[in-house]
């Protein structure tokens, strides 16, 4: 029977799904995990600037990947990293989030430990993390291999973050390999039939049928299969916010992004006068539902989640969602339906001497983005002003639109660089969000990553100025940075640029993509500019706000 050390299996096994690089902060009680990620010949360790920020990057790198993996000390340097672990949790984002414990010994003996709350509970912040993951679990000699295949199986089956911890003198005990890794989920194919029959049965008789494709098709990678199921049926097809990126925005059948009232007219017809409506994951949300302007009708809603079809009171257990859509692939009867053209996204602006403006940045963004880029925006103006705008298939866009952490999109840059090198990362990010985790520039730098980044400079925080009753108020300044000068403080090899201007703009984007170096675009436009639909949606999902 073969032997391994609890700590070899477990970071082969996390490698064995995908995982290359781990992201993380050293402290004296996560040594050993570290030493064996860089033990490892398939496995390699990125060191961040501080352990939220790990993070986050873990994150970015887990939507690229489909799973990442950030490593801690106990105590303070998880508690650090569980705001990005909650985000993952909120936005379904598979992260195994890796803890290195005290040894047993004092702990039996009841001593006080640092980095504890000295009150001898030392499974405290194991329970802290059951709240924000699907699994969570501190380890021992009798359940490693049990619980690290339980583990991961959560991560990769619901795509949710799980919290493993490993006390420091456990790591290299011998554990007896008794059984095989986990499988995938498998769908009851009993089950399957049925949802499947009753889904067609509904669909004969609609007229007006209707796909809305949301963020569960990007966590399990089935946006070729959502395509070619958008194609087989004719159906129309639309996402909502969080679904950004998962149908093709060129094709025929798209009618554009719905968000309520904050969507054009045209498309809102359309979508809330279907007669039958596919949705892949739905979650209304305030800004999925545009402040909850929404009328899409959910009596006509067949619900297809990520481990369950709910059509209208009955309810599918253990049908899968990759194997829903697998399915209706191969039984779909073509529509020929007359899909009437939507235009949307933003229309082209001129390059000038103009002052450089939110709106023009969000059109050139469109036109400069290619099929094989990454496309991270953060949380904020950059976020509301990307949504709207037509972005080429292959695309892969990134926002946390959900849980909306300001300073998530440049570890989240970080991450997705180093996920897939051979695609240009391109982030768009206000210098209000950027100031939280600007440190992990210097960490790009240092692995030889090359993003685009655009910080776009509009003296302080203005998405909470367009939210809150007094836009001037000084709670919402800023430090004032030169933000170009700080990137080259950073001592590596990059360009920087300051733009002012529409055509200056224009040609930094250019000369962006003429260097394979890591670009720093710094963009200056005025204190209250801001893209319609941040307004629209502000004005909406503000506190203020009467829903």
């Amino acid at each position: 029977m073969k032997t391994m050390n609890i700590i070899q299996y477990l970071i082969k096994r996390i490698n064995e799904l995908g995982v290359e690089e781990f992201f993380g902060v050293p402290g004296d009680y996560n040594f050993n995990l570290i030493e064996e990620v860089q033990n490892n010949s398939n496995t390699k360790w990125i060191g961040c600037c501080n352990e939220l920020n790990s993070g986050y990057a873990a994150d970015g790198y887990a939507r690229i990947k489909g799973l990442g993996a950030v490593v801690t000390t106990f105590g303070v340097g998880e508690l650090s990293a569980i705001n990005a672990v909650a985000g993952s949790y909120a936005e379904s984002v598979p992260v195994v989030k890796l803890v290195g414990m005290p040894k047993r010994k004092p702990i039996s003996d009841g001593r006080i430990m640092h980095h504890s709350l000295g009150d001898l509970n030392y499974e405290v912040f194991c329970e802290m993390y059951s709240k924000v993951t699907a699994h969570s679990v501190i380890l021992s000699v009798e359940n490693a291999q049990e619980e690290i295949e339980k583990a991961l199986s959560v991560a990769y089956n619901l795509k949710k973050p799980v919290y493993i911890g490993l006390y420091g003198d456990l790591c290299l005990e011998p554990i007896e390999i008794t059984t095989k890794p986990f499988e995938p989920n498998k769908t009851n194919q009993d089950t399957l039939n049925s949802v499947i029959n009753h889904i067609l049965s509904l669909l004969e008789e609609a007229k007006k049928p209707l796909i809305v494709s949301e963020f569960p098709i990007l966590r399990y990678g089935l946006e070729n299969q959502m395509q070619e199921f958008v194609d087989n049926s004719g159906f129309m097809a639309t996402t909502l916010a969080m679904g950004k990126g998962s149908i093709n925005e060129n094709s025929k059948n798209y009618i554009g992004l719905y968000c309520g009232d904050l969507t054009s007219a045209k498309t809102c017809e359309m979508v809330e006068s279907a007669d039958c409506v596919l949705g892949f994951g739905i979650l209304m949300t305030d800004f999925n539902s545009g402040g909850f302007t929404s009328r899409l009708d959910f009596t006509k809603v067949i619900d297809i989640q990520s481990n369950y079809v709910k059509i209208d009171d009955i309810e599918y257990k253990d049908v899968y969602i990759a194997d829903v859509l697998e399915q209706l692939n191969k039984k779909i009867i073509k529509k020929d339906l007359n899909i009437t053209k939507v235009d949307f996204g933003y229309a082209k602006e001129v390059a000038n001497d103009e002052d450089l403006t939110q709106s023009y940045i969000y059109s050139m963004m469109q036109d400069f983005l290619s099929p094989s880029d990454i496309f991270v925006t953060e949380t904020g103006l950059t976020s509301f002003g990307s949504i709207p705008s037509k972005i080429p298939h292959g695309v892969k866009f990134c926002s946390q639109t959900l849980w909306g952490s300001i300073g998530w999109g440049t570890p989240a840059c970080l991450g997705a660089s180093v996920a897939d090198r051979t695609k240009r990362v391109i982030m768009l990010t206000g210098e209000g969000s950027h100031q939280m985790t600007v440190q992990e520039i210097s960490t790009m730098l240092r692995y030889g990553v090359n993003p685009i980044i655009v910080v776009v400079n509009n003296e302080g925080y203005t998405i909470e100025r367009l939210l809150c009753i007094d836009p001037m108020e000084e709670y919402n300044d800023i430090a004032k940075w030169d933000y170009t000068k700080l990137v080259e403080a950073f001592d590596g090899k990059s360009l920087r640029l300051k733009v002012r201007t529409k055509k200056e703009f224009l040609e930094a984007l250019n000369s962006a993509r003429r260097t394979n170096e890591l670009v720093y675009i710094e963009a200056f436009t005025d204190i209250m500019d801001a893209p319609e639909f941040a307004c629209k949606l502000s004005d909406k999902c503000s506190p203020l706000a009467q829903f």
